[in-house]
């Protein structure tokens, strides 16, 4: 991988992970009754999860391009630790199931006013957020990871390989090159 991904990434990773935080503390304030949101407020939001959204995709490209399109999420997240991907999962199904509760469920004359359909997007938000980050996050990391990965006999394995091509080993990353 080029070595313009890794700042790149890290900038764009920080926009994300920034957004998420700000689209979750709106969620909170919303959920608590604390504060209405100004539309200002949702288009910003709205603006950086494009843009965030597009720097993910465009630099998840030559983290999946060699794989199969179901392993796409295997490969676009092997630069995550486990409990990154777990957390992701779980802003996934928030963001999901908040927004189909918010829609199906609120008041008929809420959800055609700011506490309707408008909360449920910011639900919506949060879950792109969150899905930009892990994949920046993982672009950011997955080059030095990819480049770590060997079998307990020292052969180069691929990126997703549980077990060495040559000798059937299992895979391992080494230990003393981790980024600390």
């Amino acid at each position: 991988m080029s070595k313009w991904i890794h700042p790149v990434a890290s900038f764009f990773a920080a926009v994300a992970g920034a957004g998420l935080a700000l689209s979750g503390i709106v969620q909170v304030a919303l959920f608590f009754g604390l504060r209405r949101h100004p539309n200002d407020l949702m288009t910003a939001l709205l603006y950086g999860m494009t843009i965030a959204q597009v720097a993910a995709i465009v630099l998840a490209r030559p983290l999946t391009e060699e794989f199969k399109s179901r392993d796409f999420w295997k490969a676009a997240l092997r630069g995550c630790p486990p409990w990154m991907k777990y957390a992701l999962y779980g802003f996934m199904g928030y963001g999901i199931s908040s927004f189909f509760a918010l829609t199906a469920y609120a008041d008929p004359e809420q959800r055609a006013g700011p506490t309707g359909r408008i909360d449920g997007a910011y639900s919506l938000l949060v879950c792109g957020y969150a899905i930009a980050f892990a994949m920046l996050y993982s672009a950011r990391n997955a080059a030095f990871r990819d480049t770590q990965r060997s079998c307990v006999n020292g052969h180069p394995v691929g990126a997703l390989a549980q077990f060495c091509e040559q000798c059937g080993e299992p895979a391992v990353v080494q230990v003393s090159d981790r980024r600390k």
